[in-house]
């Protein structure tokens, strides 16, 4: 079976919405200059947020943790298991730490998974999809996925 030319772009939209969401919770923009970007409001998490967040077996990061405003999110990319298989990974494991579910993990289109949960003040985000679009090294069937850490 020939892969789907779609799949490339579905994972540009799952990451386009990822950088949308971050993006969107930056705050404090410039009044004088409603043109300029966001200035990154002092966040409530600080270094080492994402810290106590596990990672799914066999994660490598593709994108070292990064912080905008109040908004913490990394990437991360792994052989050993498909993208639904990691967000039910994160279901579960996040549900034993005593996190709440906000959105129950679902399938958002083709083979792309989001899930999001609730901790004190902090609410979690993940998304997995296929990797295709990535340089991926040595993995068959990597799957890409994200973490977003916000404030409720």
């Amino acid at each position: 079976m020939a892969p789907s030319r779609s799949r490339p772009l579905l994972l540009v939209a799952v990451v386009a919405m990822a950088t949308a969401l971050v993006a969107g919770a930056c705050g404090g923009g410039d009044e004088e200059n409603p043109d300029a970007l966001p200035r990154p409001q002092t966040s409530t998490f600080g270094s080492g947020a994402l810290d106590e967040i596990p990672l799914h077996p066999g994660s490598e990061a593709i994108q070292e943790p990064n912080e905008t405003g109040e908004v913490v999110a990394a990437t991360y990319v792994v052989s050993t298991a498909q993208p639904r298989t990691v967000a039910q990974f994160y279901r579960r494991v996040l549900e034993e730490e005593g996190w709440d579910t906000l959105s129950p993990v679902t399938e958002d289109g083709r083979d792309v998974w989001r899930g999001e949960w609730e901790r004190g003040d902090q609410v979690l985000e993940v998304s997995s999809a296929p990797a295709t679009a990535l340089e991926t090294g040595n993995y068959e069937n990597p799957t890409q996925y994200s973490l977003v850490l916000r404030p409720t």
